[in-house]
């Protein structure tokens, strides 16, 4: 009975994710199509995070535990929430605003020089920590993990949001079709650190890297079902086969005895919700309510530097995470986080509807926002997409900071390369198809 009740709820949870991609489409438009914005991606994201549990029960890879009804109910009212927020949100528009940067020729090199420059700076320090011997990044993840977590680490997770944001600005600063060998450039430079952190087996800087330039590249192209479910499939199985090697590490792939079980996807990084919220029912203040103050409060704090700051109070998934581990007596990591959970911990279980649908409602408008203001807010649109992908394993606070690295960075970008260097840009309407419709004004920077 619990069995049939779990399967009910999750196919109507899906149901819900359907109505809810639904409301998003792009109208009028033959066929079903949707553009790759941040809404459509948190919905897809989220179907898939919670898809985990279920989908281990049905392959048959683990048990029915007391948690799962309560578990799905849950989500089932998030994700009614997000089919009411996307309703009200509105669907998409054929258009799309394009940006044109008439610029000088030696601005577009400076800009191709810093793209460079910050590509072989994180390549560098990489080598410089392997003792500039590239078989020893090929080793185990534990390796990996004792890197991020010294000095050296943390200033090379800022590199990638440098080098990640500096890609980006520079897809929209050059024309597509006038500056190939500048846009050359930045997809070499993407490549290089792309390599290098997937041979470290470090999946989630390699997101914050590619995410936010494929915004740009697909903004004027539409997503279309068949090749979506193809690219989820083919990447769940990349993304997981990542997982299983860097375990032993790259050089020792022969090791690996790959089995079905390894492919379960509980076991895989989309079970962090459902493992989350069985941890946090362990908890004493599971119970208690915030009433916002994890989602407004310690978001606000959280952006004080922790070297300015050292008794800087802990987010909510890192307080979750330390009373797991530490009551277990075992090493503390990252236990990770959930959007429901932690709304869920603010409001209620009855607060679940209501907050969700207005955080799909703002984030539909805060988008369509965005995208209609220059070069700086399609940056910070784009910069929302691997945003919307990491809140599914952190908390608001620290997906907020990371929002926020990347938007320092855009207006420094902006700052210098438009407002001093006398660029000017074009906003144009577009149609999806990439055809001109009209010009609806000109500015300066």
């Amino acid at each position: 009975m619990t069995a049939s009740l779990l399967y009910i709820e999750f196919a109507f949870f899906i149901l819900l994710c359907v109505v809810a991609l639904y409301n998003l489409r792009v109208k009028p438009a033959s066929g079903l199509t949707w553009r790759l914005q941040p809404s459509v991606l948190f919905i897809i994201v989220f179907g898939l995070y919670t898809s985990a549990m279920p989908l281990s029960r049905l392959m048959g890879q683990s048990e029915l535990s007391d948690n799962d009804l309560e578990f799905m109910l849950a989500h089932v009212l998030a994700a009614f929430g997000l089919v009411a927020g996307s309703y009200f949100g509105g669907h998409q528009t054929r258009l799309y605003t394009k940006i044109e940067i008439h610029s000088r020729r030696e601005v577009k090199i400076m800009l191709a020089v810093l793209t460079v420059a910050v590509g072989v700076l994180f390549t560098w320090r990489t080598l410089y920590f392997v003792g500039f011997d590239p078989r020893n990044l090929l080793e185990r993840y534990r390796f990996e993990q004792e890197f991020l977590e010294s000095n050296l680490g943390v200033s090379d997770k800022l590199l990638v949001h440098m080098v990640a944001s500096v890609c980006t600005f520079g897809l929209i600063f050059w024309d597509e079709r006038k500056d190939r060998i500048y846009r050359a450039i930045i997809y070499a430079t993407l490549a290089l650190v792309a390599v290098v952190l997937l041979l470290r087996g470090n999946r989630n800087p390699f997101i914050l890297l590619t995410f936010p330039a494929l915004g740009v590249v697909m903004q004027n192209r539409p997503l279309m079902l068949k090749q979506g479910f193809v690219l989820f499939l083919v990447g769940y199985a990349f993304f997981q086969t990542i997982a299983i090697v860097r375990n032993v590490g790259v050089i020792n792939r022969e090791d690996v005895d790959f089995h079905l079980e390894y492919y379960d996807p509980l076991r895989s990084e989309l079970g962090t919700s459902y493992k989350v919220w069985t941890a946090a029912q362990t908890t004493p203040f599971f119970n208690e309510r915030r009433w916002g103050a994890t989602i407004f409060a310690d978001s606000i704090v959280n952006q004080v530097p922790a070297t300015f700051w050292p008794d800087r109070p802990m987010t909510a998934a890192a307080k979750l995470s330390f009373y797991y581990y530490e009551r277990a007596g075992e090493e503390v990591f990252g236990l990770g986080y959930s959007p429901v959970l932690e709304a869920y911990l603010n409001f209620g279980i009855y607060g679940l509807f209501p907050w969700f649908t207005l955080f799909m409602l703002a984030l539909v408008r805060f988008e369509r926002f965005l995208e209609g203001r220059g070069i700086f807010g399609l940056c910070a649109w784009a910069a929302l997409l691997p945003i919307v992908i990491n809140i599914q394993r952190i908390d608001a606070a620290v997906a907020l900071k990371l929002y926020t690295s990347f938007i320092l960075v855009f207006l420094l970008l902006q700052f210098f390369f438009c407002a001093l260097a006398g660029s000017r840009h074009v906003r144009r309407a577009v149609l999806l198809s990439g055809t001109a419709r009209k010009a609806v004004f000109r500015s300066k920077f």
